[in-house]
């Protein structure tokens, strides 16, 4: 695959999660407030604090949402 080559050819390169296809498959699962006002919001923190206060007030209105982060987006997917 591509992206053994890549680690391969830039092994210090950091490899974020790629938004488009976290919200895909988000969105099979997990859909409207979460999703409009923790999800986006989470991912759009400039600073670890603001990710954080997100990422606990998603995980407050939905549990299920952040497990499923947890578990199948590992990789780095916030600005923070």
């Amino acid at each position: 695959p591509v992206m053994t080559g890549v680690k391969e050819v830039f092994p210090e390169a950091e490899h974020r999660e790629c938004m488009f296809h976290l919200v895909s498959n988000f969105k099979k699962k997990f859909h409207g407030k979460v999703f409009d006002d923790h999800l986006w919001a989470a991912a759009y923190s400039w600073n670890p604090y603001l990710f954080v206060k997100n990422w606990v007030a998603m995980d407050i209105a939905k549990p299920t949402a952040t497990a499923y982060l947890r578990k199948w987006h590992t990789r780095l997917w916030s600005r923070s």
